[in-house]
């Protein structure tokens, strides 16, 4: 009898077992129909969605369910209007915004990074040659239609920036 028990109990707790409608208040299940669910077969877990669109992976049980619900949470993904949707800006970097300024006043630039580091300065040519390679630098020179190249003239290597 205490395996079947057992069996159960595991059963219950890794969600293997449809929680019952007990517990749920007449206004709770209506909710949970309102949602597009039925209680009798709502999961121990559920995907919960803040008004904002995020959301998270949180239990479902009564108590839970009173707690989100005070908060705006549902169980359904919230309809974000076009207009409300605002793209992250991301932030760029110091030596994007210069390599930038440095080619609006021309559209091609080639030379050595200790040639470049001269002409933009406060950089030391390795750490500057590192920098252009790092991806936030490159997707902020990529958004302005600027690509770093490295490559070899004669015996020496050189940065070619140009715009596409």
């Amino acid at each position: 009898m205490g395996a079947i028990l057992h069996r159960q109990r595991m059963r219950r707790q890794f969600g293997l077992v449809e929680q019952s409608a007990q517990g749920f208040t007449h206004e709770d299940s209506n909710w949970i129909r309102s949602q597009g669910f039925d209680p009798r077969t709502l999961p121990r877990k559920s995907h919960w969605f803040l008004p904002n669109g995020r959301g998270a992976y949180a239990p479902s049980d009564p108590y839970h369910l009173g707690l989100y619900r005070q908060r705006g949470m549902t169980l359904k993904e919230p309809m974000i209007a076009a207009q409300d949707f605002k793209p992250r800006t991301i932030p760029v970097p110091s030596i994007a915004r210069q390599v930038i300024f440095l080619l609006s006043q021309q559209e091609r630039w080639e030379g050595s990074a200790s040639e470049l580091a001269a002409t933009i300065g406060n950089r030391t040519p390795t750490g500057l040659s590192r920098l252009l390679g790092t991806p936030k630098v490159t997707a902020a020179l990529s958004t302005e239609g600027i690509t770093v190249k490295r490559g070899y003239k004669g015996n020496s290597r050189v940065l070619r920036l140009e715009r596409r």
